[in-house]
């Protein structure tokens, strides 16, 4: 019996054995980490800043988001205390460094080098229009079309400049009124959010397609580009895998086990939780 590899094969068995190595390197991150954790009896208390999001942050206390990081602090040596400012605010905070952490973070709300932990949810933005009205499909669709957008939200570069005109207004609830009124065509909204401000406004005859978000963007939880910063994004996004992988993530959004692994997030996975490079976007909605 012959046991030598052909040749043509050597490509594949090279791929693999890389792949299995990158899971090893993984997993003994994970391992070192959870040691860390264990030997530490004393947690770390870290300033998190954030802003207002209907369902998702409704106070410092209570959100999606802020179940989330209560969630992470029982599985990491931190304590979070949460700080909500106005969106803006919530971004300079982070920028100055008077939080240690951004919760949600994009990389189109942040301008100042960051560490970004593990993505843990994804943005996907709507378009809200008045029943009778054709539903804008993808960014171009917005090109003839007064535009709602929420004063300080991120959204996709692409879809505010598709928009022909833009109006901008205080809070979701605002924009849907505004809708309602007929003072603008459209409004883009994140799906969870946009609904809860259509119940919060009282507004009827507002549809929208959920088969077809005009963009989708991934969210994480920035830290301070420094060597502390990288290391709590390491811990962080070690939780944050757990909690994929045992469903609590799911649970806490409401999100089928497939949703959560969905393309966006599942990219992000490939990347090594040890992998910690600073980035920087200088994107941001004026």
């Amino acid at each position: 019996m012959n046991d030598d590899v052909p040749m043509h094969q050597f490509p594949s068995l090279i791929s693999k054995i890389g792949r299995r190595l990158m899971s090893l390197r993984r997993f003994l991150t994970r391992s070192l980490l959870m040691i860390l954790f264990a030997t530490n009896a004393t947690a770390e208390t870290l300033t998190l800043g954030t802003f207002p999001i209907p369902l998702m942050v409704e106070s410092a206390e209570k959100g999606l988001f802020i179940d989330m990081v209560r969630e992470i602090e029982r599985r990491t040596p931190y304590e979070f205390v949460v700080e909500l400012f106005p969106t803006k605010r919530a971004a300079h905070s982070f920028a100055t460094g008077r939080v240690d952490a951004l919760l949600p973070a994009l990389d189109v709300l942040l301008h100042v080098p960051y560490h970004q932990t593990r993505a843990f949810y994804f943005k996907k933005d709507y378009a809200f229009t008045r029943v009778g009205s054709p539903i804008p499909h993808q960014a171009i669709d917005l090109k003839a079309l007064t535009v709602g957008f929420t004063q300080g939200y991120p959204y996709a570069p692409e879809v505010v400049a598709a928009a022909a005109r833009v109006s901008m207004a205080a809070s979701d609830i605002a924009n849907m009124r505004k809708l309602a009124l007929g003072r603008v065509d459209v409004v883009i909204a994140e799906r969870d959010s946009g609904l809860q401000a259509l119940r919060d406004s009282g507004v009827k005859q507002v549809i929208y397609d959920d088969q077809s978000p005009l963009s989708q963007l991934n969210v994480f939880i920035a830290m301070q580009a420094s060597a502390q910063g990288c290391a709590q994004a390491q811990v962080i996004s070690a939780a944050i895998d757990d909690m994929r992988r045992d469903g609590s993530l799911a649970e806490i959004f409401n999100l089928s086990d497939q949703a959560i692994e969905s393309a966006a997030i599942a990219a992000d996975v490939d990347r090594p939780s040890a992998a910690c490079e600073s980035q920087e976007s200088p994107s941001e909605l004026q």
